[in-house]
C-alpha cells in the first residue's frame, strides 16, 4: 500500500522525456530511440514524443504512449495490471488509468460492486500519487457502502479500512490509522491465520505507523516477523519479500543497528533492481533509502555517490513535483553542502575505478566493509556532519513506504503479486491446482477458479486450508463440491 502526502489534484501527468544529453553519466534517455510497443510509433527527435513507462516490462516494450495504453486497457478490461510484465502500473501512469476506470464504470451505468471496485482502486492510486486527502475521503465514502452491505468483516470491508489507515497516516492522523490497523489485522488473523498474504502485509504497515509513533522496538519485532514470513511462503526474490525486507532496514537503521540496516538494503536494492528494473519506483525508493542509512553511518560521501543518479531517475519517472522526489533531493542537498566535491579525493579515485555497468543504479555496488565505513566516518570533519535533526527531516523515505500493492477486491480483476520466477510460479499454481482438484472439483471447473484463488492470497497449502463455505461460494464452486472440498479441509487439518 502506498503512502503519500495531499496534494492539489490538478497535477498533470508527467510524460515530457529528456534527451540523452541531459543525462549524460548518469544514463541515456531510454525514449530517445524507443517505439510505443501497442502502435510503434516513435519519440520524436527531442526525446519527448510522450512515451512513459509504466511497469516493469523492459527493452522494447518498456515504452508506450499513455492514450495507446488506456485505450488497451479499456479493451481488455484492466486498468491496474500489465498483462506482459503482471506488474501492477506505477507512477503518473497509474493514476490517469485508474481515472479512466472510474470514468469508464460511472459512464457504462455499472452496477454498484463495480462502481464500488473502481472507486476503490482511484482511492489506491490516489494515494500512491501523493493526494492522501482526495483518498482518505473516496475511501472513506466507500467503506460506508461495504460495511452497510456486507458488514464490517467482510474482506471487501477489511481491505478498504486498511487503505483508509493508509491515507490517514499520510495526513497524519497517526492515533486513528493505528487503531484502524489493528481492528484489521486482528480480523485477518482470525480469519484467515498469521501466514495469509492479507495478514503479513497489515502486520507491515501497522508497523510503519509504530514507527512514526516512534515504537521503533515493536515496529522492529513485527517487521522482521512479516519478512521472515514472505521469504518461507512467497520465496526471497518475491517483490514483496524485498519491499519487507527494506521496511525492516529502515526500522533497524533508525534504532542505531546500521550495519545491519545497510547489508540489508544492498541485498534487497541487487534484487529489487533484477526483478523489477533500476527504474521502477520501488528501486528508486530503496536505493534511496540505502543513501539515507549509510549517512545515519557517517558515511556522507558514499551516500551522496549513490543518491545522484537515483534524484534524476526520479525526477524522469515520477516528475519533478512528486514528493518522494522533493524529499530526495532535499536529501541530496544537504549531502552536498557536508561534502564539497573539490575535497572528496577519495571519492574521485573510487569513480575512476568503476565501470559504467558498477555507475548504474541498479547494480548497487557491494558494501564496504564495516570498519572501512568507520574510517570513513572518522576523517570527516565536524564541519561537514548533516545535522542529525535535518536529516530526520529530510530522510523521510526512509519509513513512508507501506507494502505498495493493494489487496484486489473479491470482485476484482488484478494479481498485483508478480511471481520471482516463471518456472517457480508454475510449480505454486500446479499445487494449488491440485488442491482444488484432490478436493473433488472437476478438473475443467478448477481451471477457473484457480486464477481467483491465486488473486485472494490463497497460493500456499497453508492459506488453501483456512478458506470457508463464504469463500467457495464467491469463487462460483458448486454446492455439492462445496461440501467436499470442506471434507476435504477438515480431513488435512486433522492429519496435521
Amino acid at each position: 500500500m502506498a503512502q503519500a502526502n495531499s496534494c492539489s489534484s490538478g497535477t498533470e501527468l508527467q510524460t515530457e522525456c529528456k534527451t540523452s544529453s541531459e543525462h549524460d553519466g548518469i544514463l541515456g534517455s531510454p525514449f530517445l530511440m524507443a517505439v510505443c510497443r501497442i502502435c510503434f510509433d516513435s519519440a520524436d527527435e527531442n526525446g519527448s514524443g510522450g512515451l512513459v513507462s509504466p511497469c516493469a516490462c523492459r527493452g522494447s516494450a518498456a515504452c508506450v504512449h499513455l492514450d495507446c495504453l488506456r485505450e488497451w486497457c479499456g479493451r481488455k478490461g484492466d486498468f491496474l495490471k500489465c498483462d506482459l510484465c503482471h506488474q501492477r502500473y506505477v507512477g503518473p501512469a497509474a493514476l490517469e488509468l485508474a481515472r479512466s476506470c472510474h470514468a469508464k464504470a460511472r459512464a457504462d451505468n455499472r452496477d454498484d460492486s463495480k462502481s464500488l471496485e473502481a472507486a476503490y482502486h482511484l482511492a489506491v492510486a490516489l494515494n500512491e500519487a501523493c493526494k492522501c486527502g482526495e483518498a482518505a475521503d473516496l475511501h472513506a465514502q466507500t467503506l460506508a457502502s461495504y460495511e452497510s452491505r456486507l458488514g464490517s468483516e467482510h474482506d471487501n470491508t477489511l481491505a478498504v479500512r486498511s487503505n483508509l489507515a493508509l491515507a490517514w497516516k499520510g495526513l497524519g492522523r497517526l492515533e486513528e490509522a493505528r487503531q484502524a490497523q489493528e481492528q484489521t489485522l486482528a480480523s485477518y488473523r482470525r480469519k484467515r491465520g498469521d501466514d495469509h498474504s492479507h495478514t503479513l502485509t497489515e502486520m507491515n504497515n501497522l508497523a510503519l505507523t509504530y514507527c512514526e509513533l516512534d515504537y521503533r522496538k515493536e515496529a522492529a519485532v513485527l517487521l522482521r516477523g512479516v519478512y521472515t514470513a514472505r521469504a518461507r511462503t512467497m520465496g526471497t526474490e518475491n517483490p514483496e519479500t524485498l519491499v519487507a525486507g527494506t521496511n525492516l532496514a529502515s526500522a533497524l537503521s533508525k534504532d542505531g543497528a546500521y550495519s545491519e540496516s545497510v547489508e540489508l538494503f544492498e541485498h534487497c536494492l541487487v534484487s529489487l533492481s533484477r526483478v523489477l528494473g533500476h527504474e521502477h519506483p520501488r528501486t528508486l525508493q530503496t536505493a534511496t533509502d540505502l543513501a539515507v542509512a549509510l549517512s545515519h553511518m557517517g558515511c556522507h560521501r558514499e551516500a551522496l555517490e549513490r543518491l545522484r543518479p537515483v534524484v534524476d531517475l526520479q525526477r524522469r519517472e515520477l516528475g519533478a513535483t512528486h514528493s518522494r522526489t522533493l524529499q530526495s533531493a532535499k536529501f541530496l542537498a544537504l549531502l552536498e553542502d557536508a561534502c564539497p566535491e573539490k575535497h572528496d579525493h577519495e571519492l574521485q579515485r573510487r569513480k575512476k575505478k568503476k565501470s559504467s555497468h558498477e555507475r548504474h543504479v541498479a547494480t548497487a555496488a557491494p558494501a564496504r566493509l564495516p570498519h572501512e565505513r568507520s574510517a570513513e566516518h572518522s576523517r570527516t570533519s565536524a564541519s561537514s556532519e548533516v545535522p542529525r535533526k535535518r536529516l530526520e527531516e529530510a530522510a523521510a523515505p526512509t519509513d513512508t513506504r507501506d507494502s505498495t500493492d493493494p489487496r484486489p477486491l473479491l470482485c476484482g480483476i488484478t494479481d498485483t503479486r508478480a511471481k520471482p520466477s516463471e518456472k517457480r510460479a508454475r510449480q505454486e499454481n500446479d499445487a494449488v491446482l491440485a488442491f482444488i482438484v484432490e478436493a473433488g472439483v472437476p478438473f475443467d471447473e478448477a481451471l477457473i477458479v484457480l486464477p481467483l484463488m491465486l488473486e485472494q492470497g490463497f497460493d500456499t497449502l497453508a492459506s488453501l486450508q483456512t478458506l470457508t463455505r463464504e469463500d467457495l461460494v464467491q469463487f462460483g464452486i458448486k454446492d455439492q463440491h462445496i461440501r467436499r472440498f470442506l471434507m476435504y479441509i477438515s480431513q488435512r487439518s486433522g492429519c496435521t
